[in-house]
């Protein structure tokens, strides 16, 4: 995951099928979670934190 300024602030090498990340930490704003998967396929998706 990365903030809108582009700073990487999370990231996992391997999960097996769900994940639970703990945004509290984060100031509010909004991050871009990448996701790709061993197929080669990747999703961004833009995350508002309030």
């Amino acid at each position: 995951m990365k903030s809108n300024s582009g700073l990487k602030i999370y990231s996992e090498d391997k999960i097996d099928k769900e994940i639970s990340i703990d945004l509290s930490n984060i100031p509010t704003n909004f991050c871009l979670l990448k996701i790709s998967f061993e197929t080669g396929e990747t999703v961004v998706k833009k995350i508002i934190i309030e």
